[in-house]
């Protein structure tokens, strides 16, 4: 029953997705490009960062980073830390 439910979910994602115009359907495909890029970008942002310049634990804006635009959005927004000596530090020597 629940195969079916989800089968039934998926095909009127697909009919949903048949109504829109070229032009919606670019719109959209340009949303999730970017969404996969903001994505990528965040969880190396985490990744390189050391753990003091995350506020809370990295594993938790891991998880964050990959909820839509919303968790690249927060991450940035409050998830790092201000990183004064180090942005210098990488700016000098680059």
């Amino acid at each position: 029953m629940k195969k079916h439910e989800a089968h039934k979910s998926i095909s009127g994602l697909a009919e949903v997705y048949g109504r829109l115009s070229p032009g919606a359907r670019k719109a959209l495909w340009a949303l999730l490009a970017l969404e996969m890029v903001l994505i990528a970008v965040t969880e190396r942002d985490i990744h390189r960062r050391q753990a003091d310049g995350v506020r809370g634990p990295k594993l938790l804006w891991h998880v964050v980073a990959t909820q839509n635009l919303v968790g690249p959005a927060l991450y940035f927004a409050l998830g790092r830390r201000s990183s004064g000596s180090a942005a210098q530090s990488h700016s000098a020597g680059g």
